[in-house]
């Protein structure tokens, strides 16, 4: 039998596995990117046969009569690349220029730029000011000396002085020609950066700021305050790693969001043409320029732009010789209570501006007693709430009690400029339109082109004769920090600054220019902060007394009330600022006297101030507490705001204060008896509650964790660790008690009103943080709008 031959067994590959949808999509979106790639190069080599026919940058420019109207320079430009990816690469090498962002490095006409896949994004022009050899110099210091032609930009990042050596720039609004001044720019990233342009071929020197260091070590006790600055790439030079600024070429310079100040050209155009030297008659005197408009609408980046471009307008002239007292300067009257420009959150304010404002609100806390004569606060009040909705009346009788300050002193002088908060329905409505009537603005803007039309019409009829321009809004702004998250970064600035800092107030008169000095800030602790000691008893006392706005706590608990909370310090300039608090007499309310030990009168003489007080009721500690059952708030033509404080403490046996405020306080004593005051009461109120203080030494402690290698090594900052109010924090309580001891620090059993979880714990039922995300009140009719 035949033997059976062997069957000739051919291999079958097995079958391919399905493709899920994603892998699909991907090798679809790779064969994309391969054609993208391959039409780049075909453009490329197109773009060397044709140079004429290179797409370059495209500039968003507006109408010729735009232009015209604003020959400065300041409309603004969103330039960008064109196509999908670096269209027009090859023009900048047909120029022998360098690439967009150093190194310098020539770049060839064969040049091609590979995607790595379609759903990178192209990067997007930040600058087009481009470093060569002939434009770029850095020398030893870190001083970078930049020569730009006209109409070139730049946008930088960070802190850093500026000064014009020949030519003339803009920014944000202001026309900076040569001159020897440094003015200082502070540009984070949580606002919109400002951005350089050129308007004739300028010189330029760029440094780094003295006060970085300080305003960035915040960031130790803060998170608010970290993740906002340019930080030098892994691997760089001592010199690049000490620059406290970077120059933003492309999109890709910063690893983080940020973006540009942008603003529509209608803006331009109307800033030029009320900036525009007109002859006004002594008797109407200057502009008095109303702005409003809805929440997030662009109405204080406007008014800082109108304000800028006022303080740096060509000087006036008569015949070929300058007038000698025209030096340029605006009024700035802030009624924003929560965001104010200048001041504190909760207050109002009137400024003269002789300066340019180059840094957002939390870098210029401005103090009472320490302002030069360029940027002079004349006089604030204090509402105690970030929104005007808790009591309109007061809010309106503080705003035109400002309005009256400069229409009495500088209505002749210098224009005005009128912030209004962002509070235009309802009684916002009403409280506009009688501010408008009171005041008979030359010019009303609205900073809206969609209503409501309720809003628009009660504006257009509340004073006829007024003129109502109404403005495209601002595009959306980068939320990088939250309303409330900037009204803490406001106080805590304005608690850390450093007075020592600021020269005294003999000093400031001999100094030649406000843009030569800067603020700088204490970057420890609330708990290592030298305080004020202010004792409320005895002949001595340093207050008259605690007045309490909204909420009227017994007696008994107003020391619990105030210790660790934000207090203002008011001064009052008459007996008549209590008027409204008298009726307290009428109550029939049962007082503790002030008595000496024996039960006789102390220090309360016929006559004296203190006897002439509304009635006082002491506390247990002692504290002077002034009645006011109806919650009548002082009067503001006879009391103004000085500033505010931090209760850290109070001594019930030395019947002391512990106060934390940057407020030199033999210049206020003195400034007050000078002016024949009658004392300084603090007001307490509803201002956001200081948790970010409470965990200072917490968030310091865990900061040094962190560089010492113990942690996570996590950079991220979460929206949780931005709200500052959650103890939970510390992870190991054992370890940071010991670790805090051994550093000198508080232990975190230590530090009040902070709860430390040791290990594993968590917080009983009932006592956990509950939080908002949304307001679901919102159409409710609430004064959410005054604080945003």
């Amino acid at each position: 039998m035949e033997p059976r031959k062997k069957r000739k067994v051919e291999l079958v590959p097995p079958p391919a596995p399905l493709k899920s949808a994603r892998q699909r999509m991907l090798e679809q979106k790779e064969a994309a990117a391969r054609e993208a790639q391959a039409a780049l190069e075909k453009s490329a080599v197109e773009a060397v046969a044709k140079p004429s026919q290179m797409n370059e940058v495209q500039d968003a420019q507006p109408s010729e009569a735009e232009a015209a109207s604003f020959p400065l320079g300041l409309v603004d430009k969103e330039t960008k690349f064109a196509g999908a990816a670096f269209t027009g690469v090859e023009a900048i090498a047909a120029s022998e220029q360098t690439p967009v962002g150093p190194p310098v490095e020539q770049i060839t006409s064969n040049t091609t730029v590979l995607l790595a896949s379609s759903r990178s994004a192209a990067p997007v022009l930040r600058s087009s000011f481009q470093p060569s050899k002939q434009n770029f110099q850095q020398k030893a210091n870190g001083t970078v000396l930049l020569k730009l032609v006209d109409e070139e930009r730049l946008v930088i990042l960070g802190s850093y002085g500026l000064s014009i050596r020949s030519g003339s720039v803009t920014l944000a609004g202001a026309t900076l020609r040569a001159s020897e001044k440094t003015h200082w720019v502070h540009a984070p990233r949580c606002h919109a950066l400002p951005v350089l342009r050129c308007t004739d071929d300028a010189t330029i020197m760029l440094q780094s700021h003295p006060a970085s260091a300080s305003l960035r070590q915040l960031g130790v006790l803060s998170p608010l305050f970290s993740r906002l600055w340019n930080e030098p790439p892994v691997g760089s030079s001592k010199k690049e790693a000490d620059a406290t600024f970077q120059i933003l070429y492309t999109s890709d310079d910063d690893v983080l969001q940020s973006r540009d100040i942008t603003a529509p050209p209608e803006w331009y155009k109307l800033i030029a043409g009320l900036t525009t030297s007109q002859k006004r008659s002594p008797k109407i005197g200057q502009q008095v320029l109303f702005v409003c408009g809805p929440k997030s609408s662009g109405k204080s980046t406007f008014s800082r732009l109108l304000a800028n471009r006022f303080v740096t307008k060509d000087v006036a002239t008569v015949g070929k010789q300058p007038k000698k007292w025209t030096t340029p300067s605006v009024a700035v009257l802030d009624i924003d209570p929560g965001q104010p420009e200048f001041g504190t959150p909760g207050s109002l304010s009137l400024v003269h501006v002789q300066e340019p404002n180059f840094t957002p609100t939390f870098c210029h806390p401005y103090v009472a007693g320490r302002d030069s004569h360029s940027n002079r606060l004349l006089r604030a009040h204090e509402l105690a709430s970030v929104s005007p909705a808790t009591d309109p009346e007061h809010y309106i009788e503080c705003v035109l009690d400002l309005y009256s300050f400069y229409h009495r002193d500088l209505r002749n002088r210098c224009p005005l400029v009128v912030n209004t908060p962002g509070w235009i329905q309802g009684t916002g409505l009403e409280i506009l339109t009688g501010l408008i009537e009171r005041m008979r603005p030359s010019d009303v803007i609205y900073m809206s082109q969609e209503g409501p039309e309720e809003t628009v019409a009660g504006l257009r009829s509340a004073y006829q004769g007024v003129p109502l321009v109404e403005l495209p809004s601002q595009p959306g702004d980068l939320k990088a920090r939250t309303a409330a998250h900037l009204r803490t970064m406001q106080t805590m600035s304005y608690i850390h600054l450093d007075s020592s800092s600021h020269p005294t107030s003999a000093t400031l008169r001999s100094l030649k220019t406000q843009s030569n000095s800067y603020a700088s800030w204490l970057a420890r602790p609330v708990s290592a902060i030298r305080p004020w000691i202010v004792p409320y008893a005895g002949p001595e006392s340093g207050i008259l007394g605690v007045v309490c706005y909204d909420s009227q706590p017994p007696a008994d608990l107003i020391a619990d009330a105030i210790n660790g909370t934000v207090v203002s310090i008011v001064a009052i300039e008459n007996m008549a600022a209590f008027r409204t608090v008298t009726e307290a007499s009428d109550q029939g309310l049962e007082m503790e006297v002030d008595t000496d030990e024996r039960g006789e009168m102390d220090h309360y003489a016929p006559g004296s101030v203190t006897r002439r007080l509304p009635p006082l009721v002491r506390s247990p500690e002692g504290i002077p507490y002034i009645l006011n059952p109806d919650d009548r708030k002082l009067d503001p033509c006879h009391s103004y705001k000085l500033g505010i404080a931090l209760v850290r403490g109070i001594s019930a046996q030395n019947k002391e204060l512990h106060l934390l405020t940057p407020l030199p306080a033999s210049e206020i004593i003195d400034e007050v008896m000078q002016q024949d005051g009658v004392g300084i009461v603090l007001v307490s109120g509803k201002f956001d509650s200081p948790t970010w203080a409470y965990t200072e030494d917490l968030v310091l402690q865990n900061a040094n964790k962190e560089f010492t290698g113990i942690g996570d090594g996590s950079d991220d900052v979460a929206e949780d660790d931005l709200d500052g109010d959650d103890s939970e924090a510390v992870a190991d309580g054992a370890a940071m008690e010991s670790e805090a001891t051994s550093r000198g620090l508080w232990p975190p059993s230590e530090i009040p009103w902070v709860e430390a979880l040791q290990g594993g714990q968590k917080r009983d039922i009932g006592s956990r943080v509950w939080r908002v995300r949304r307001d679901l009140g919102r159409n409710a009719g609430t004064a959410n709008g005054g604080a945003e």
